[in-house]
C-alpha cells in the first residue's frame, strides 16, 4: 500500500470522527407526557394548601453543548387540564372568570 492511500484513509476516518462529535454536540428531545408530570402547590393565607397538576402539555429541549446560549426550551400547558382532584373547584379553575382574567394580561 502507497503513503499516499494510507494517509487518504487515515484523514477519512479523522472526518467520519470529527463530523460524529458534531454531531454528538447538539441534542434534542421530547418531553413524554407518560414519563413527566407538571405538579404544583399553592399556599395561601386563610386556605389550606392546594396541589395539583396539568394533565396535558407538550414541550421540546434542544441543548447546544458547544454553545450553550443557542439551546431552546419549549413548552406548553393546556390551562383547562387542570387537576386539584375536586372536581368542584376543577369546573371553577376552568369557567369562564379565568378566561376573562386572561383575556385582560
Amino acid at each position: 500500500m502507497r503513503i499516499a492511500e494510507t494517509f487518504g484513509r487515515a484523514l477519512l476516518g479523522i472526518v467520519i470522527a470529527a463530523a460524529t462529535i458534531q454531531a454528538q454536540a447538539r441534542s434534542s428531545w421530547t418531553i413524554d407526557p407518560s414519563q413527566t408530570h407538571v405538579l404544583f402547590w399553592i399556599d395561601a393565607a386563610g386556605w389550606p394548601r392546594t396541589s395539583g397538576e396539568f394533565k396535558s402539555f407538550e414541550g421540546h429541549i434542544d441543548i447546544d453543548f458547544n454553545s450553550p446560549f443557542r439551546s431552546r426550551v419549549e413548552f406548553e400547558v393546556v390551562a383547562r387540564s387542570v387537576d386539584v382532584k375536586s372536581p368542584s373547584l376543577n369546573d371553577y379553575l376552568c369557567s369562564e372568570i379565568f378566561d376573562k382574567c386572561r383575556k385582560t394580561r
